[in-house]
């Protein structure tokens, strides 16, 4: 019998899933188990040892229920993406609150030893101003906001009432290359810059890229699973945690950090082009720090190592773009 942790994380084949289903996979130290509503003929091409994928409806119980009995840590990352929480919000937050309980239900009753959720910290508001720390008030504007809001509530509810050993992850903007070419978050800023970059020969910005963001490199959002695969529930505090690099930078300055790798590996010069003023997120409204003392305190520092990162996802677009 495997003494390897079985881990089941949902949404598993979308981008962040894969990725730190690909990162955990390498020691060899975990039986990971991808879910997903999609048959096996809509399967992207991964072969990752110890990895396996399953199709699960997360709306069907006893489905949920079995699946979630043969494993021991449930990492959540199934849910609809901030697109389709504005094009169908009804069907989109109904689906997805009625998903998380029945994941969580299933949870307690299979005394899950851990239980991640990855909300977001747009659940601050919009745009995100100052010093943000976990005891600022969370006053969402985006209905994707709301969304992993009102999730975030019902996870902190069965840690409180069921003791599950249930943590919430509000994740900045995270990064980094796809495990695979179907993940469809091209629209998320530093692949949609490198993407360009390898398709166009120039990085156009919609804004004067003054907008300032809380980038993290995705190797440190699987080094902070692993991590917390360590820890009890009395040592875990309130169970909420920023998961972000702890520094702001513009748009702007990202896009020249890659228009600048580009050059110094593949010496081709690729321009930076500034679009219009962006009114609503005028970098002299105020700096942004995303406060990660909490998690630190706790033990974990990241390693954001940004250029390992930002070259593989440059890599990954030379290669399928």
């Amino acid at each position: 019998m495997s003494d390897k942790k079985k881990i089941l994380i949902t949404g598993g084949l979308g981008y962040l899933g894969s990725r730190i289903a690909k990162d955990l996979s390498v020691s060899g130290d975990y039986q990971i188990t991808l879910t997903t509503r999609r048959g096996p003929a809509h399967w992207p091409h991964i072969q990752l040892p110890g990895v396996a994928i399953l199709q699960l409806d997360l709306l069907n119980v006893a489905a949920t229920e079995q699946a979630i009995s043969k494993h021991e840590v449930v990492v959540h990352l199934a849910g609809p993406d901030e697109k389709s929480v504005i094009q169908n919000p009804y069907a989109s937050i109904d689906g997805a609150l009625k998903a998380t309980l029945n994941l969580l239900d299933a949870s307690v009753k299979a005394n899950i030893e851990h239980f991640f959720f990855f909300s977001t910290v747009h659940v601050y508001g919009s745009p995100l101003v100052g010093d943000i720390s976990e005891s600022t008030c969370p006053k969402p504007r985006h209905p994707y906001g709301i969304l992993n809001r009102a999730t975030e509530d019902y996870v902190l509810r069965y840690r409180d009432i069921h003791q599950l050993n249930a943590i919430v992850f509000r994740l900045s903007n995270a990064f980094g290359a796809p495990v695979h070419k179907d993940i469809t978050r091209w629209s998320l800023v530093v692949n949609d810059l490198c993407r360009m970059a390898v398709e166009k020969g120039y990085i156009q910005l919609h804004s004067d890229g003054s907008q300032l963001r809380d980038f993290i490199p995705i190797t440190d959002v699987s080094k902070a699973t692993k991590f917390f695969l360590r820890l009890n529930r009395e040592q875990t505090l309130d169970g909420i945690f920023n998961l972000g690099s702890g520094k702001s930078q513009s748009i702007l300055d990202m896009a020249y950090y890659i228009s600048s790798k580009i050059q110094q590996v593949f010496d081709v010069i690729v321009p930076v082009r500034k679009g219009g003023i962006n009114s609503s997120e005028r970098s002299d409204k105020g700096t942004l720090y995303i406060n990660t003392s909490k998690i630190q305190s706790m033990g974990f520092i990241p390693s954001l190592n940004t250029e390992a990162e930002i070259q593989a996802t440059l890599d990954f677009c030379t290669d399928w773009f």
